[in-house]
């Protein structure tokens, strides 16, 4: 039998708890995965679901697909014939070892999910298409933000929109991209 949903917000509010800022609130750029946790949460408390049970229906109703999906590493260990998951390997060497699931509870939006690459390039596609039609979400997730000095936000590469890089070719034209990184997977959208 797989694990019931588990609710990831008392996770992250016990990891943020009694953290101190690096810096105020704008006053400077710092990549974290701590505002997508704290984001996990307040979306958990306001449609009263675990984020197991509302992000699936979300992608659902965006793309018909069934990832990205936040990816529960209880289901993940279950027998081989009730998932559909390969086990994760590091090499040494010459040699492959297996390696255990890491689990990041209190980090879904920033560590935890889990999607195939056509699933998670027709959900970028959707997210495309969508802000196409609407001007103030095209402008939320693709404009780049400032700090309260007018300093711009990201590094010489990219500048930072919310939630996306925005960043050029070596042509001059204009991309949003996202990267992420985890033990036995990486993926660029």
């Amino acid at each position: 039998m797989l694990p019931l949903p588990r609710q990831f917000d008392s996770a992250a509010l016990a990891t943020l708890k009694g953290r101190s800022l690096q810096a105020a609130p704008g006053a400077a750029y710092l990549y974290s995965s701590h505002g997508y946790a704290l984001a996990g949460t307040i979306y958990e408390k306001i449609t009263k679901q675990t984020l197991e049970q509302s992000v699936p229906a979300y992608i659902q109703a965006l793309t018909g697909k069934p990832t990205p999906m936040i990816e529960n590493v209880l289901r993940l260990t279950a027998p081989p014939a009730q998932r559909h998951f390969v086990d994760l390997y590091e090499r040494s060497g010459k040699q492959m070892h297996k390696v255990a699931f890491k689990d990041y509870p209190y980090s879904v939006f920033g560590a935890g999910m889990s999607a195939t690459a056509p699933d998670l390039a027709q959900f970028g596609a959707a997210i495309f298409q969508k802000s196409r039609g609407d001007d103030r979400y095209r402008h939320l997730l693709f404009s780049a933000v400032a700090t309260s000095s007018a300093f711009a936000t990201g590094n010489g590469q990219y500048q930072v929109g919310f939630g996306w890089r925005i960043g050029q070719t070596q042509r001059g034209n204009t991309i949003y991209h996202h990267t992420g990184v985890n033990d036995g997977a990486r993926s660029v959208l």
